[in-house]
């Protein structure tokens, strides 16, 4: 696969990578105990988004001749290292210049300008990537011109450090965004004198829901949601479920209608929760709440069930084990301070979802502009590398 660049710059060939590059297996240099959270020893490394997996006190195989780029032998995901590390596994490469004044940061930012198919289980290093031609500036005796790479890799740290301050200062403000979003549901949330006590089992049917036997196919088709706790991102608005059940398969549950409460009670995302607005049923893994609407508002519910206030509760009245679970009994024995009259409830409501509102507008411009920003990262590597970054009268 050829990289994104349009046209080679005068006074520019292409080379091999393998003319370049020298890599190494990380066989050596592979831990041999567990990885464990100390940052003062050696890190653990891996070219995944990850990148630090942990440390280890082991002190035998560390590399330590730098620079390098660890690659990834399956994604071809890459990461530029510049201190002493060991690997978790053999399915990378540790790739280094055959000459060390050629800038091996150079070739690590243009990795990123390649794409390639990686959907078949290969070693890609070896039988694709050392093989794809790389753009680099040249001498008039067609010999590599290190000081315009180091000049282009210079500009290109310029630019990036300017945009991934500006990404930093984006991620602030979405963590702020969170912060002020927990801050008007604690305010919402605080009790006033006339508020009364509820038991969880005050709000509703209580349905814990389980699982038809997937032996039997005649349960599952496109009828209705079956909720799972990975089906209950959307919070707010649930209407759809990566699992379907047929009327056979729905009949064997409890149907929740619309506007339940689906509360995750096992496992690591135990407290995640979702408002259904399509009639459906959940596996083991939740309990729901059939909300009594005589008395309470469903919306209402679900924001109490979001904020800190009840999310402590679930949390700290599961069992404590390697598995937290809340069961049914405990679940409907968690009680809050309520307001009685579903106005105040429809009040608060309200002004949860008209502060919401602002907020959600503000975070998709963050968002938006975080996307962006990623292929602005690539547009500076493809101007750099078409020779647009760096002035010719400064080489």
């Amino acid at each position: 696969m050829e990289p994104q660049i349009k046209q080679l710059p005068g006074g520019w060939k292409k080379i091999t990578l393998k003319e370049v590059l020298d890599y190494e297996q990380p066989n050596p240099y592979i831990i041999e105990t567990p990885i464990i959270g100390d940052d003062k020893l050696t890190p653990v490394l891996t070219p995944g988004k990850s990148f630090i997996k942990g440390y280890t006190k082991e002190t035998d195989g560390i590399y330590n001749t730098l620079p390098v780029i660890i690659f990834d032998d399956f994604t071809t995901s890459s990461k530029f290292v510049n201190f002493p590390f060991k690997v978790k596994s053999s399915a990378m490469k540790i790739l280094k210049t055959k000459d060390d004044k050629i800038p091996i940061k150079f070739i690590f930012y243009q990795m990123d300008l390649f794409s390639l198919n990686t959907t078949t289980h290969k070693r890609q290093y070896l039988s694709e990537y050392q093989n794809l031609e790389f753009a680099f500036p040249v001498k008039s005796n067609g010999s590599i011109d290190i000081e315009k790479q180091q000049l282009i890799v210079d500009e290109v740290e310029k630019q990036l450090t300017r945009l991934e301050n500006s990404i930093e200062s984006l991620k602030k403000v979405k963590k702020k965004i969170g912060t002020y979003r927990k801050a008007i549901l604690k305010k919402a949330f605080e009790k006033k004198e006339d508020w009364e006590r509820y038991f969880i089992s005050d709000m509703g049917i209580i349905v814990t829901g389980k699982t038809p036997k997937t032996s039997i196919a005649e349960y599952y088709g496109d009828r209705y949601c079956f909720f799972k706790p990975g089906d209950l991102n959307g919070g707010y608005y649930i209407n759809d479920s990566v699992t379907k059940l047929s009327d056979e398969g729905i009949n064997l549950l409890k149907k929740l209608p619309e506007k339940s409460i689906m509360v995750t009670c096992i496992g690591a995302t135990i407290g995640k929760t979702g408002l259904n607005r399509v009639e459906g049923a959940t596996n083991q893994q939740i309990n729901s709440i059939i909300v009594n609407q005589l008395k309470f508002i469903p919306e209402f519910l679900y924001y109490l069930f979001i904020s800190d206030l009840a999310q402590r509760e679930i949390i700290g009245k599961s069992s404590s084990t390697t598995l937290p679970i809340l069961n049914k009994g405990k679940f409907e024995k968690l009680n809050f301070i309520l307001p009685n009259s579903k106005e105040e409830q429809q009040k608060i409501v309200s002004e949860i979802e008209s502060k919401f509102s602002v907020i959600d507008n503000v975070e998709k411009v963050v968002d938006a502009v975080l996307i962006k920003s990623e292929q602005l990262r690539k547009s500076i590597l493809k101007i750099a590398f078409e020779g647009g970054l760096v002035q010719y009268e400064k080489l």
